[in-house]
């Protein structure tokens, strides 16, 4: 049995300057690689620089001007899979957030996130630092892990981060989970997808919070810090 690991799967190439037309092919590319390798170590990157490039500058110039987001992009603590201590955060209290992400992964029966994509800016570091969050985001906001719920939260991220990517997702997503698995019209699924893009809008920024500094907290609290009375 050949166990050698394959490849990273080939990018798209994004011109310097490239028009916004291009800029959303490359970016709909790159999504369908991360579909297929979700650790890819270039894709984040890329997607970063196809469809939000400007957004994520603009989180970090209000990180920078903070001393708590000042110290994520100075410290660039990592929550991927070679840096979660899983047994250390299953000690915590039942109900800290630490121990909920713990219970999460287990109940959905997959590993926390991995890459190897290199950090050579900030950019590299936020879009990374999405992408491992995401987890904390499912925990945080009780969406679930299937598809409908998985748009839900592209639709919330859209919101709380002003991020463009999740209207990609949730536009071709449609067709196959709006459409073919849940039988809903149009209406309907952009109901669902507004009423989560507006609960994103009312929330804190998740992009700039210290997850890692609060695993201890009850779960209960981080959600009213994050989300106030979005909270349900």
């Amino acid at each position: 049995m050949d166990t050698t690991a394959s490849p990273p799967a080939a990018l798209p190439h994004l011109p310097d300057n490239a028009s916004w037309p291009r800029r959303v092919l490359v970016g709909f590319q790159t999504l369908m690689v991360l579909k297929e390798d979700a650790g890819n170590p270039a894709a984040g990157a890329l997607i970063n620089r196809a469809f939000d490039y400007e957004v994520y500058e603009a989180h970090i110039q209000r990180m920078r001007a903070t001393p708590q987001g000042a110290r994520l992009l100075s410290d660039r603590p990592s929550l991927e899979r070679n840096d979660l201590d899983l047994g250390a955060l299953s000690d915590l209290p039942e109900g800290s957030l630490g121990r909920a992400l713990v219970d999460y992964f287990d109940s959905n029966g997959f590993p926390p996130f991995h890459t190897d994509q290199p950090l050579d800016d900030d950019h590299d570091y936020i879009s990374k630092r999405y992408r491992e969050t995401h987890d904390c985001y499912h925990v945080v906001t009780g969406y679930k892990t299937d598809d409908l719920s998985e748009m839900e939260l592209q639709a919330f991220v859209m919101g709380n981060l002003g991020i463009r990517s999740p209207w990609v997702i949730l536009t071709f997503g449609y067709p196959v989970v709006g459409l073919l698995q849940h039988k809903m019209l149009p209406f309907r699924y952009l109901s669902i997808a507004r009423t989560a893009w507006k609960r994103g809008q009312a929330a804190r920024p998740f992009l700039e919070f210290p997850f890692e500094d609060h695993w201890a907290t009850p779960l209960s609290e981080v959600r009213r810090i994050l989300l106030g009375d979005a909270a349900t």
